[in-house]
């Protein structure tokens, strides 16, 4: 999908930044620096910045999706007020490239839980998304026919 891939990328060059930043290449060759910040800041606003906010309304059932996307935009601003409020000190003690280092770790370590336990909502019809939160046992999905199915007792 296209966020595993932007939050493999952002993962991947915000430790070659972070690598650049520690061998100061950025003396020796101007631009690099700028060309890696601006491909990781498009691959961060393709996935891992706006997911949450594009996603929402493909997991969340009818009757509770407006609570459920203003609960998310609020924990997501959170989280962004408590990264950017943060940020300065982290850099103060780990230094530029570790605090990128640490991001790229983090995002690193969130990668496994979004993949394994978000719902794959793709060819499903928004009014079933529903029937995603039924229980285990009673709920089988056929991703092929776009339908879900009960199995009889």
């Amino acid at each position: 999908t296209i966020y595993l891939v932007s939050a493999l990328l952002t993962v991947i060059l915000e430790i070659v930044f972070c690598v650049m930043l520690y061998l100061n290449i950025g003396l020796t060759y101007k631009y690099a620096p700028l060309a890696v910040i601006s491909v990781l800041t498009f691959c961060v606003q393709i996935g891992p910045e706006s997911f949450p906010n594009l996603l929402s309304s493909e997991i969340f059932p009818n009757h509770s999706r407006s609570k459920c996307k203003g609960i998310l935009r609020a924990v997501s601003s959170i989280f962004s007020f408590a990264v950017l409020t943060c940020f300065p000190t982290i850099k103060t003690s780990l230094g530029l490239d570790g605090t990128y280092f640490l991001l790229a770790l983090v995002l690193l370590l969130t990668l496994p839980p979004t993949y394994l336990y978000l719902p794959e909502a793709k060819d499903v019809d928004l009014n079933s998304v529903s029937q995603f939160y039924l229980p285990k046992a009673s709920q089988f999905y056929l991703p092929k026919a776009s339908q879900f199915y009960l199995p009889k007792a």
